[in-house]
Formats: C-alpha cells, structure tokens, sequence
C-alpha cells in the first residue's frame, strides 16, 4: 500500500468516523436532569448522540429505538 493510499484511507477514516462523533451530544433522563422521561430523550436524539439514563423507576411502557 502506497503512502498517499494509506493516508487516503486514514483520511476516510475520520471523516466517517470520528467526525460525527465530535458533533454528538449527550442527553441525561432522570430526576433533576434535561430529560425526565427515556421517551423524550430518544424522539430528542439524532444520530450519534448518547442518552444517558440514570438509576430511577420509568414507567413509559415498550419502547422501540431506531437510531443509529
């Protein structure tokens, strides 16, 4: 592998990658928190964010995630 491929696909790396991962956020569901219910917090998530969930009792029923 050539040295300009190799940056080429080190390149492509972080473009695809790591990229996205610096314009995620973190949403935090809890008592006190941004978030009260998981619920909100996922219809508030885009791609790539984390929702933190901290120890408490959620009633919210099934809950389907289709977030990448």
């Amino acid at each position: 592998m050539s040295v300009n491929t190799q940056k080429y696909f080190i390149w492509l790396l972080m473009v695809h990658f790591i990229i996205p991962l610096a314009y995620s956020r973190t949403l935090h569901v809890g008592p006190n928190k941004e978030f009260n219910q998981i619920r909100s917090a996922l219809l508030s998530a885009q791609d790539y964010d984390t929702v933190f969930v901290y120890h408490s009792q959620y009633k919210e029923g099934n809950i389907v995630i289709n977030k990448k």
